[in-house]
């Protein structure tokens, strides 16, 4: 408990079981224990209430990913990790230190598509590091949009959405940052090495006490480069301008910088309102008597 002070006392036990340690005592009487050694406390107690969870059915279904909050390290340099999980499964897929936010999202999971192949979907919160500026939409949604990802974002100030990914941070911060990294080489052999811990060590109790890495299989879809999208044939298209707005008619509405020189569909709906298509996916509706969007919301078709 020392060594793991966020074990609770089935934790322990498993883990003691599956080192080949036998005559283990009953998980109530190690938690009579760690009581009486005053390693659980009332507060601690009470976060493991159980609440309701959503789960995919299968590994790679959907990703979790956040920026866990930034610490400081012994170098005086701020770290924020990168964590990418498995929502099925809760394998780490990935957790990996930054000394910035900015300019690392597409490269850490072009990494992970390498390794582990593509997943469905993946859920993020509405940082600027994936979700639109101005309402717009971000190179990483583009970039998702184009390897047929849906980018799914968690309702604004509502945390519970990833609540999975919230709870891998609060372990994380508990068991692997015990120790404040001297700078970031350490930061990572650290986070790595936690990492290794959480995936193939630690049992979850959500997983049957299984380890996430023996839940979770590797995505049958493999990475590749994007490529140019086929469109129906006779398809509406427009192309974006530079600035990332489409002119349609009278309308000139704006879409995202990050949509400049691509091409979207224009395929109109009922009651006087058109859809905005990108790739697969619709992107955004349009009143066309108000001549305004009224939705931007990434649909797969």
């Amino acid at each position: 408990r020392a060594d793991n002070p966020g074990w609770g006392a089935k934790t322990i036990r498993d883990v003691l079981l599956a080192e080949g340690h036998r005559n283990i005592p009953c998980a109530k009487t190690v938690n009579n224990i760690l009581n009486r050694y005053g390693c659980i406390s009332l507060e601690e107690s009470q976060k493991r209430q159980p609440f309701t969870r959503f789960e995919k059915d299968l590994c790679n279904q959907m990703w979790q990913a956040d920026f866990k909050g930034e610490f400081r390290m012994a170098d005086n340099n701020y770290c924020y990790p990168l964590d990418i999980m498995d929502d099925h499964s809760r394998f780490a897929i990935k957790v990996t230190p930054h000394l910035s936010t900015a300019n690392v999202v597409i490269p850490v999971f072009t990494e992970a598509f390498r390794e582990f192949g593509l997943p469905d979907s993946i859920l993020s919160d509405n940082g600027a590091q994936f979700a639109g500026f101005r309402k717009g939409y971000t190179q990483f949604e583009r970039w998702l949009m184009d390897l047929d990802i849906l980018p799914i974002h968690g309702r604004p100030i509502h945390p519970q959405t990833q609540g999975k990914i919230e709870r891998f941070h609060r372990t994380l911060k508990k068991e692997a940052l015990r120790v404040t990294p001297a700078n970031m080489e350490e930061a990572r052999i650290q986070l790595e090495n936690w990492r290794w811990v959480y995936n193939e060590i630690r049992p979850h109790h959500s997983l049957g006490l299984k380890t996430p890495s023996s839940v979770y299989q590797p995505s049958t879809r493999p990475y590749y480069e994007p490529k140019p999208y086929i469109y129906d044939e006779g398809a509406r298209l427009i192309k974006v301008n530079n600035w990332g707005y489409i002119r349609f008619g009278p309308m000139q509405l704006f879409l995202s910088e990050a949509m400049a020189d691509t091409h979207v569909e224009i395929r109109f709906d009922d009651n006087d309102t058109f859809s905005i298509l990108y790739r697969n996916y619709k992107i955004a509706s349009v009143d066309a008597i108000e001549q305004k969007l009224v939705e931007r919301h990434i649909r797969r078709l």
